[in-house]
């Protein structure tokens, strides 16, 4: 049996950042799962340089993309828009550059190799654990 690859159209119009935000949130996905745009690239059948161009919002991405990509990267759709803000300010706005080091890269693939509920499950236990750790780290700074 013939696997079928899921189609992306390519296409070019004005960015915003909404283009921007929903590029990152692509990128991000696919470092995640340590996935290289060739990676995605045999999965969507788009070239290289297109993914390349949506993730750094050269090129808009189109539904159909969007679509092909929430199902190679296992995300619902509505993830591409989280944490999107609609305040006209964020326009000029420049997301802030991933600054992490190889054993964190390394945590986030792990991480993005789960299935969805996995990573439910790791999220819920970092923010119950985060303002404990905040705490621990306040009293280390007092006892130092």
């Amino acid at each position: 049996m013939k696997s079928e690859r899921l189609r992306a159209s390519h296409g070019t119009r004005s960015v915003s950042a909404l283009d921007r935000h929903v590029g990152a949130r692509i990128r991000n996905a696919r470092i995640a799962r340590g996935w290289s745009r060739a990676d995605v690239q045999a999965l969507v059948n788009l070239g290289a340089p297109q993914i390349h161009k949506i993730e750094t919002a050269e090129n808009k991405c189109s539904i159909q993309n969007l679509f092909v990509f929430s199902k190679v990267l296992d995300v619902p759709i509505q993830w591409f828009f989280e944490d999107f803000s609609l305040d006209p300010r964020a326009a000029f706005e420049e997301l802030p550059p991933l600054d992490l080091g190889e054993a964190e890269i390394k945590m986030v693939q792990q991480i993005g190799r789960l299935p969805e509920s996995g990573r439910r499950l790791i999220s819920k236990m970092i923010a119950e654990l985060q303002p404990a750790s905040l705490e621990s780290d306040a009293g280390e700074d007092e006892a130092a």
